[in-house]
């Protein structure tokens, strides 16, 4: 995978995650050291990719807590769809 597509990839799954966040104004994700495996971009054998990492971010009880979380995109024609966005 070229490095400047995990990186767009990565950019649009922060911002899908934060806006499943309650506080999304809180969120501290990891690194963009892709080496440092903060991230990791899976390619799915249906040719989606799937971005996987965490970020720490308070909760509605003011908490700062660390959730993983998990972004799928697919490629249609010339745009990416954002398949499905889970935060645990």
């Amino acid at each position: 995978m070229r490095e400047e597509l995990a990186t767009q990839l990565i950019e649009w799954s922060k911002k899908a995650v934060k806006e499943k966040l309650k506080s999304p104004s809180t969120a501290k994700f990891a690194g963009l050291l892709l080496e440092r495996g903060d991230y990791r971009i899976y390619t799915m054998p249906d040719g989606s990719y799937r971005v996987v990492s965490w970020v720490d971010a308070q909760n509605s009880f003011g908490a700062m807590l660390r959730n993983h979380w998990a972004v799928k995109f697919k490629k249609n024609g010339e745009q990416w769809e954002i398949l499905s966005v889970v935060v645990e």
